[in-house]
C-alpha cells in the first residue's frame, strides 16, 4: 500500500463535508467538456453545485469519478442521484433533503428508501445487469468489486428498514461514537463548533456574533440538517429582490434561518443537476485513493487489467478495472482535467498525491490538482506550506514539473480572511486554517507548453535535495523515537515507497547521472539515522525499476526456507500470520480502542547486534483471515487468505504481508526472527509502553522457520504477480527552445545548505547559419523578458531573438550571460523570481493564454457563473449589515501592503507600487458601487494623464460567492477605441455620460497595462457565450491583451453586448451596450503561502471580533487622532476619517473621487 499501515479499530465515517461547495470545473472554461476525478469524494454537494454552476453556460460534458475507502460513503451517493433522475415518479427535493441529511427518517420516508432500494438491489446483482438498467445512463461503478461492496451496503439498508430495533441499534451506536470522540478530544460543546462557521464566509463574522446560531451544531445533532457544506451568508445579509437562491421563508432566528438557506440551496442545486443529468456521468470506485491513482496508470494496451494491487487495507481483493469501461474500446477516461483530493493529504502525505496524480492529468495548461488542508501544522502558513512539501517550494516545484500557480502569482480571488478570523478568535486552540492550492504543469505556465521536459542538475546536488526532503519525510521514524515530535508524527504518511515513487518521478523531470545519484542515496540514507529503513528502500527501488544491484552478501542459500527453489529471486513476499489472542492487548481498553497504532514488520537475524542490524518495513498489507498455501512448481509455495468480513468483530488472525529482499532472509536462515511491532514515534512510546508492549513494542514475534506463521512466497497473498508500478507515464527528453533552429538545456543552481533553487542557466546553442555569424561578428546581445517564463536572447536591433523558456518564473535582473562566440552557444543565468518584489511578477496576476485551440485560457482566477450567485442589496437602510463589504476588500491589502499605502504618492496621487494601485482601483469600485464610503455610484472611469478616459466600468451588482468565500461585482466594461469614441452612434450615450454621477479612478500608464491585461480574463472567468470562428484571438500572431496601445481594441469582439436583458438602467445602453463586455471583478487578495494576509493581533489581544472593526484612519491607519482624541470625520461626507490634517491632505487626491455630501 501506498501509505504506513494504520491498525483502525474504529474508523472516521465523513458521510458530510465540512467545507463549503465548490464548482468542481471552476479552473476550466466555460464550454469544455471535463474529466473529473475526485478522491475522498465524500458527499455530493461539489457535484450538485458543479452541475447548478453551469447553468446558462455554453454546452459541456462533465464526466466526473469518484472515489472513496468506504462502501458506505459512495452507497450513501448512488442512492439520492439514481432517486431523483428515476424515469417515473422521480422524488421532489424535500424527500431527497430528509433521506440524505436528516438522522431519524420519518415512516413515509422510509417507505421511499425500501421501495427504491428494492430497484437498486435488482440491479446490481452484478455490472452486466447494471449495465443492463437505466441507471446506468448516469451512474456506472469502476470494478465488480466496488458494485460488490456498495450492495452489501444497500443489503445492510434493506434490512435495517425493516428491523423494529434498527433505531434503538443506531442511537446506540451514535453514543458510542460520542464517548469515542470524547475520549480523543474531551467533551465537546456541541452548542458551537466556530470552524464550522466557514461556510458562512464572507460574513463569518456576523454569524459568530449571531448567538442563537451557535446552537446550529446541537441542533444537527439532534434532528439532521447539517449545514457546513453550503453557503450560508445568506442567510445574515440582506439579499436584493429576486435574488437567486433566496432562502425560504421560515424560522429566521438562530439555526432556523441556516437550515433555510442552506434547503433554498439544495432545491437549486438539485433541480439543476435533474435538468443537466444527461450531460454529466459519474463513476464509482471503492478503494483507497492512492492505490486507485496508481492503478489507473496500469498501460492501456495491458492484456490483463489487473494491477495486482489491493484495493485498501484490511481488504485483500485487488483492483481490477471493468474492462468494459477501461479496455482499449471503453471510454472511461484514465486522464483528467481536473483531481480534487479534498483534504486527504492533511493525512496522508501531499507529496504522496502529487506524485500519484501528475501522471493522470492532461497535457494541457487548464490541468488541474486541487489541494486541500485544514490541519495547522505550523506557526505561519508560509512554514507550514514548506512542512507539508517537506522542502523548499521552489525546488519541490522543479523537481516535479508542477507548480502551486498562485505561489507566482500572489493573487487569489478566494479569501482566507474569515478563516483567519475564526482561528484568531479560538486563539491558540483552533487546530484548522482552511486552505485551497492549485497545482499546474509547469510546462504550460510558460504559455506554449513548450519549456524544457527535463533540467539538468548535479548529481551531487541532487542527491543532497533527495536525502533533505526524505530527512523531513521521516522525521518521525528514528529508531527511538527521539526525532518523532514531527507534526504528523501521529500517523505518518510516508514510508520507503513514497520515497521510490517520488524518484520514480523525478528522474522524469530531472537530467542527471542518475546510477550515481542512486548509488550516493542508498549510501547516505544507510548510514544515517534512517539505517534501518535500507532494506525497504532498496525493496521499493527495485520494484519501481530503479536500482536493480542484487544483494547478496554475507548469504546462504544452501539452507533456510529458500533452498528448495529453483531460483531465487531478488524480492519476496513475507507474510506473518498474528494469532487473535496476540491482538487482544492491542485494544485492551477503550482508549486504545480509539488511537490506533501505525505498524511495521522487523525482520532480525540473531547474527545482527543491536537494532543497526535490523530491517523494518512500513509498506504493508494487513488484513483478517484464513492462510492457505499450495505448491507450486518452482519449489516453493503460494498463499491465499480467505478473507473474514468480520474484521475486529471475528476471531481470524491477523495476516500481515510485505516484499523484502530475500538476502536479508538467508542472512541466518535458522534463527531470524520476523516481528510485528508497532512503529515507534514518540506518541506511540508514550501510549504502548504503558500498556504493556514493552521497549521494541511488539505486538507478535515468529522465528522464520516457523512454517505455520511465516511464510515466503514470490508474491503477496492472492496476487498473480508483481504489482504493476509504472511510477510516471514516460515523457520525451525534448530539451528544445521555441526557434527550432536551437537547442536548449536548462541547469539548475541550488543553494547547499537550504537545497532551495536560486537560479537557472538556459544553455542555447546557435546551429543556424545567422546565429553563428552574428556571435562571430561580435554582434551586441541584450536580454529581453517577455513573460516571467521566457527570456529573450536579441541580437543587435531585433536580427534575431532567440526566446528561452523556463520551468519556473525568473527575472532578469541580476542575470548573467556567458557568450561562447567560437563555440556559438550563449548561457543565461537567471535568478528565481520573487513573487514579493521581482518586477516579472508585479504584473503576473490573473495570467491568460492562448490554448493549441486558440481558446483563451486562465491561469489562475477561478470561473464563476454570475447569474446564479446571490444579490447583495445595497439600499442604505442595510448600510450597516453590509460593513463586511469594507473588513473584506480591505483586506485585499497584506501586512506587508497597508503600510505602502501611504508612502511613495506620485503626482497623480497615486502609489508607486503596481498592485497597490489596481487594488485600490477594486476598493474604491466596491465601496462606491456599495455605497459604505462617498456617494453611492457603479459607473467608474480609468483615467490616465492626459489621455483622459480610457475605459468605463458599469457595476450591475454585488453578488456573493460563496465557494470563494467572497464577493464579486457583476459589471461590464466599455473600452474607449478611437472607432468608439469617433462613432455618431455613441455620439450621445458619451455626452450623457457627463451630466451622470460617475467616479474617476486615476491609473499611471503601469496599472493601466495591468487592466489591459487583467480584463480579457475577467471577461473569460463569468463568460456565457462561446468564441466565434472570426475571434480576433484566433487571428495569425494574435496575442492577450491584442494590443497595449491606447485607442485600440485590446478585447475579442465575440463578447460585445452578450449580456442579460436590461443590465443597466442608464439612458441609450442599448446602443452602448453592444460594445461593452460582461466582467466579473472579485477582490484580489494576497495568498497566505507568500506572505501574511492579515494582521490578527488586535484580535488575540483583546479577544473579540468586533475589536476587528473599530474605526481607522483611512490614511495611515490608527485608531486615535494624533492628540489622542477621536477621529475626525470627513466634514462633507462623513463616511470616512482621519488621524490629522496631515493624513486627510495626503489622502484627499483618492478620497476626492468618491467623497460627496448625503
Amino acid at each position: 500500500m501506498f501509505n504506513p499501515a494504520v491498525a483502525n479499530y474504529l474508523t472516521q465515517f465523513y458521510a458530510l463535508g465540512n467545507t463549503p461547495a465548490v464548482d468542481l470545473a471552476r479552473e476550466l472554461p466555460h464550454g469544455v467538456d471535463a474529466d473529473c476525478l475526485l478522491l475522498g469524494c465524500g458527499d455530493v454537494r461539489n457535484i450538485l453545485f458543479t452541475a447548478y454552476s453551469r447553468q446558462g453556460l455554453p454546452p459541456s460534458k462533465l464526466d466526473i469519478t469518484c472515489c472513496d475507502i468506504q462502501p458506505a460513503i459512495i452507497a450513501r451517493n448512488v442512492f439520492p442521484f439514481s432517486l431523483v433522475t428515476a424515469e417515473q415518479n422521480p422524488t421532489d427535493h424535500s424527500t431527497a433533503w430528509s433521506i440524505y441529511y436528516d438522522l431519524y427518517l420519518r415512516d413515509e420516508i422510509i417507505e421511499v428508501v425500501r421501495a427504491h432500494l428494492a430497484r437498486l438491489l435488482s440491479a446490481s446483482k452484478s455490472l452486466e445487469t447494471w449495465r443492463g438498467t437505466s441507471f446506468n445512463i448516469l451512474q456506472s461503478f469502476c470494478d465488480e468489486g466496488t458494485l460488490r461492496l456498495v450492495r452489501a451496503c444497500w443489503l445492510g439498508m434493506s434490512s435495517a428498514t425493516s428491523d423494529a430495533n434498527s433505531k434503538n441499534n443506531f442511537v446506540e451506536n451514535l453514543q458510542r461514537t460520542t464517548r469515542a470522540q470524547e475520549m480523543l478530544f474531551g467533551k465537546v460543546d456541541r452548542s458551537q463548533i466556530l470552524t464550522g462557521l466557514r461556510s458562512a464566509a464572507p460574513v463569518a463574522t456576523q454569524a459568530m456574533s449571531d448567538t442563537q446560531l451557535r446552537g446550529f451544531n446541537k441542533h444537527w445533532w439532534e434532528h439532521g440538517n447539517p449545514l457546513l457544506g453550503f453557503h450560508l451568508a445568506s442567510a445574515f445579509i440582506q439579499l436584493a429582490p429576486k435574488s437567486p437562491l433566496s432562502p425560504e421563508d421560515g424560522d429566521n432566528r438562530g439555526a432556523g434561518k441556516a437550515v433555510h438557506a442552506a434547503t433554498s440551496q439544495f432545491r437549486g442545486w438539485l433541480k439543476a443537476f435533474q435538468h443537466s443529468r444527461e450531460t454529466i456521468k459519474i463513476r464509482w470506485m471503492v478503494a483507497d485513493a492512492l492505490t486507485f491513482c496508481h492503478v489507473l496508470q496500469v498501460p492501456l494496451d495491458s492484456r490483463n487489467l489487473s494491477s495486482n494491487m489491493y484495493r485498501r487495507q484490511f481488504d485483500t481483493t485487488t483492483c481490477d478495472l471493468d474492462s468494459h469501461e477501461y479496455g482499449t474500446l471503453g471510454n472511461a477516461p484514465r486522464l483528467f482535467d481536473v483531481v480534487d483530493t479534498s483534504n486527504l493529504a492533511d493525512h496522508f502525505g501531499p507529496l504522496n498525491y502529487l506524485v500519484a496524480i501528475k501522471p493522470l492529468l492532461k497535457d494541457a495548461a487548464t490541468s488541474t490538482v486541487w489541494l486541500e488542508t485544514l490541519l495547522k501544522t505550523e506557526n505561519s502558513r508560509q512554514a507550514h506550506f514548506e512542512s507539508l512539501l517537506c522542502g523548499p517550494s521552489t525546488t519541490i516545484s522543479l523537481l516535479l514539473g508542477l507548480s502551486a500557480i498562485e505561489t507566482w502569482t500572489n493573487a487569489s480571488t478566494m479569501s482566507c480572511v474569515d478563516e483567519f478570523f475564526i482561528a484568531a478568535s479560538m486563539g491558540n486552540s483552533s487546530p484548522q486554517i482552511h486552505s485551497r492550492m492549485a497545482w499546474k504543469l509547469n510546462k504550460h505556465l510558460a504559455g506554449d507548453g513548450k519549456s524544457p521536459t527535463k533540467v539538468r542538475m548535479d548529481p551531487d546536488a541532487l542527491v543532497g535535495v533527495i536525502c533533505g526532503i526524505c530527512s523531513k519525510m521521516f522525521a518521525h521514524a528514528t529508531a527511538d523515537g527521539s526525532q518523532s515530535n514531527h507534526p504528523r508524527s501521529a500517523y505518518p504518511p510516508y514510508h520507503c515507497g513514497s520515497l521510490a515513487a517520488l524518484i520514480s518521478l523525478i528522474r522524469t523531470n530531472i537530467d542527471s547521472n542518475w546510477p550515481e545519484v542512486l548509488r550516493q542515496v542508498s549510501e547516505t540514507l544507510s548510514q544515517s539515522s534512517y539505517a534501518l529503513f535500507r532494506q525497504e528502500l532498496w525493496t521499493q527501488l527495485h520494484l519501481y525499476g530503479l536500482h536493480e544491484e542484487p544483494q547478496r552478501h554475507g548469504v546462504n542459500p544452501a539452507a533456510g526456507r529458500l533452498h528448495s527453489w529453483n531460483s531465487i529471486p531478488d524480492i519476496v513476499s513475507l507474510t506473518l500470520v498474528i494469532p487473535r489472542a496476540c491482538l487482544d492487548k492491542l485494544y485492551a481498553s477503550e482508549y486504545l480502542k480509539v488511537v490506533a497504532p501505525t505498524l511495521q514488520l522487523v525482520v532480525a537475524p540473531s547474527k545482527s547486534p543491536g537494532h543497526d542490524q535490523q530491517s523494518v518495513f512500513l509498506d504493508l498489507h494487513v488484513g483478517f483471515g484464513r492462510v492457505s498455501t499450495q505448491e507450486v512448481s518452482d519449489g516453493g509455495t503460494s498463499i491465499s487468505v480467505r478473507e473474514d468480513n468480520a474484521g475486529w468483530s471475528g476471531d481470524s488472525p491477523l495476516v500481515v504481508s510485505c516484499y523484502v529482499p530475500s538476502s536479508i532472509l538467508q542472512i541466518d536462515p535458522v534463527a531470524t526472527s520476523i516481528r510485528l511491532a508497532i512503529q515507534t514515534t514518540k506518541a506511540a512510546l508514550l501510549t504502548y509502553r504503558v500498556a504493556g508492549f514493552g521497549p521494541n513494542l511488539s505486538v507478535y514475534e515468529a522465528s522464520i522457520t516457523d512454517t505455520s506463521h511465516v511464510f515466503i512466497t514470490r508474491h503477496l497473498p492472492g496476487l498473480q504477480g508483481p504489482s504493476v508500478i509504472t511510477g510516471s507515464r514516460s515523457q520525451e527528453k525534448r530539451v528544445g527552445s521555441h526557434n527550432s533552429s536551437e537547442t536548449t538545456w536548462i541547469s539548475s543552481g541550488l543553494d547547499e545548505r537550504s537545497h532551495k533553487v536560486l537560479n537557472l542557466t538556459g544553455h542555447v546553442d546557435f546551429v543556424s547559419d545567422l546565429g553563428k555569424k552574428l556571435l562571430a561578428n561580435k554582434s551586441p546581445i541584450e536580454l529581453q523578458q517577455s513573460s516571467p517564463y521566457v527570456i529573450n536572447i536579441v541580437f543587435g536591433k531585433n536580427k534575431l531573438i532567440a526566446p528561452v523558456a523556463f520551468p519556473l518564473p525568473v527575472s532578469t535582473e541580476l542575470s548573467k550571460t556567458r557568450i561562447a562566440r567560437k563555440s556559438a552557444y550563449v548561457e543565461v543565468i537567471a535568478q528565481i523570481a520573487d513573487p514579493l518584489n521581482s518586477d516579472s511578477l508585479a504584473g503576473f496576476m490573473f495570467p491568460i493564454v492562448l490554448s493549441p485551440d486558440l481558446m483563451p485560457t486562465l491561469l489562475s482566477g477561478h470561473h464563476l457563473n454570475l447569474d446564479t450567485l446571490p444579490i447583495l442589496d445595497v439600499d442604505r437602510k442595510y448600510k450597516s449589515q453590509n460593513q463586511f463589504l469594507n473588513t473584506l476588500v480591505g483586506s485585499q491589502f497584506s501586512v506587508r501592503e497597508k503600510p505602502l499605502r501611504n508612502l511613495e504618492r506620485s503626482s497623480l496621487g497615486i502609489s508607486t507600487n503596481l498592485r497597490l494601485n489596481f487594488k485600490e482601483s477594486i476598493f474604491t469600485m466596491f465601496m462606491l458601487s456599495s455605497g459604505l464610503q462617498g456617494g453611492q455610484t457603479g459607473m467608474f472611469t480609468l483615467s490616465y494623464g492626459d489621455l483622459g478616459v480610457t475605459m468605463l466600468i458599469f457595476v450591475r451588482a454585488i453578488r456573493i460567492d460563496g465557494a470563494a468565500g467572497s464577493a464579486v461585482l457583476d459589471a461590464a466594461v466599455l473600452p474607449l477605441t478611437m472607432d468608439i469614441v469617433r462613432s455618431k452612434e455613441m455620439e450621445e450615450f458619451l455626452l450623457l455620460l457627463r451630466e451622470l454621477q460617475l467616479c474617476q479612478i486615476n491609473v499611471d500608464d503601469k496599472e493601466l497595462s495591468l487592466w489591459r491585461r487583467v480584463i480579457p480574463a475577467l471577461v473569460e472567468r463569468c463568460r456565457t457565450w462561446s468564441h466565434t470562428e472570426r475571434c480576433e484571438y484566433r487571428k495569425p500572431g494574435a496575442t492577450i491583451p491584442l494590443t497595449q496601445e491606447t485607442g485600440k481594441q485590446f478585447l475579442c469582439s465575440c463578447g460585445n453586448g452578450q449580456m442579460p436583458d436590461n443590465f443597466l438602467n442608464i439612458p441609450e445602453w442599448d446602443v452602448a451596450s453592444k460594445h461593452a463586455v460582461r466582467i466579473a471583478i472579485s477582490p484580489t487578495f494576497s495568498v497566505p503561502f507568500v506572505e501574511d494576509v492579515l494582521d490578527t493581533s488586535p484580535l488575540k489581544m483583546k479577544g473579540k471580533m468586533e475589536d476587528l472593526m473599530v474605526e481607522k484612519c483611512r490614511s495611515c491607519g490608527k485608531t486615535k487622532a494624533a492628540n489622542g482624541g477621536k477621529l475626525m470625520a470627513c466634514a462633507r461626507c462623513k463616511e470616512v476619517s482621519y488621524c490629522s490634517k496631515d493624513c486627510q491632505k495626503a489622502d484627499w487626491k483618492k478620497h476626492r473621487m468618491e467623497c460627496s455630501a448625503d
